[in-house]
């Protein structure tokens, strides 16, 4: 196989992934829109449905997009994700070291989670200022993540990497004794092991798809007004917090910022329609790409 054969199939593979996020977005934006049209993110919802829906690809064979930036969008939180840890990376890299450690405390309901977040936050930052602490001079990273519970309540809390055993250990014993109905069971360290143990972190504040156990297999679904609770409350809120020697790496993107991916359609223009990109003049398919069954019933609850 001729190099060019190979780069034009993985070209093609990174653009159905592509294709297959900018569905799954279109689908998840539409419907948060239609079934909360009250929220105040209603508009930012609908802005979603024109996320990279048109790819237009200059003389150079370079594509361009302009993308909605949200969080809920899958295809800007990959975006987002990879800027990430392209920020990260090389930092963490550099540690001997590294241990995950997950802080929680009890579920809540939708309108105790603002007084969830400030007593976790003034709880994190009481023990990261501590004498222990700075005397040690331990560094690391923390994410705040918020996932859907039964009996519409919801889960917050802390993903933490650190440079530290010692440390770890400290910040979990603390953790305990500043949050005493916290479930010692539900606080958890283990030492990274490799790239892919501390990468782990990068990848979501919530979950979009929630898991159902009841009945006779798992049901996997959307719950669209619930999903809308969650982004309220997150907007505004910074999702990543260094701490110690780590340098703060800046969660949002433009337009300008990304690298276009190379094309061989130079001087085109492609709309969304469906489940793909069209030629504007030819009608061609940008992609193939055809969403699976699965898929389709899941956006719908089906």
């Amino acid at each position: 196989m001729d190099k060019g054969t190979q780069n034009s199939r993985s070209e093609h593979r990174d653009l159905l992934k592509k294709a297959r996020k900018k569905y799954f977005s279109f689908g998840l934006a539409k419907n948060l829109a239609d079934q909360n049209p009250e929220s105040p993110l209603v508009k930012s919802y609908q802005n979603s449905l024109y996320c990279a829906d048109t790819i237009t690809v200059d003389p150079a064979g370079i594509s361009h997009s302009h993308y909605c930036k949200n969080r809920w969008c899958p295809l800007c939180q990959s975006i987002r994700v990879a800027k990430l840890i392209n920020g990260y990376q090389d930092q963490l890299d550099q540690i001997e070291k590294l241990f995950f450690v997950t802080l929680t405390r009890p579920t809540v309901p939708a309108d105790q989670l603002l007084e969830q977040w400030n007593k976790m936050t003034s709880v994190f930052n009481s023990i990261r200022h501590s004498r222990v602490f700075r005397r040690n001079k331990w560094s690391g990273l923390r994410k705040i993540e918020c996932t859907i519970r039964p009996n519409e309540l919801y889960h917050l809390h802390f993903h933490v990497l650190i440079d530290s055993k010692e440390g770890a250990e400290f910040l979990v014993k603390r953790w305990l004794e500043l949050n005493p109905e916290s479930d010692p069971k539900a606080q958890d360290i283990r030492e990274v092991k490799g790239q892919k143990g501390y990468l782990e972190i990068f990848k979501y504040f919530t979950k979009l798809v929630a898991k159902d156990y009841r009945g006779s297999g798992v049901c996997r679904f959307i719950d669209y007004n619930r999903l809308d609770v969650i982004f309220r409350f997150m907007r505004g809120k910074r999702v990543f917090q260094p701490f110690g020697n780590l340098r703060a790496v800046q969660e949002d993107f433009e337009d300008e910022d990304l690298d276009g991916q190379m094309l061989e359609k130079a001087n085109t223009v492609w709309k969304w329609m469906a489940s793909d990109w069209y030629e504007v003049t030819t009608g061609e398919s940008l992609t193939g790409y055809d969403p699976s069954v699965a898929l389709v019933e899941l956006l719908n609850n089906e």
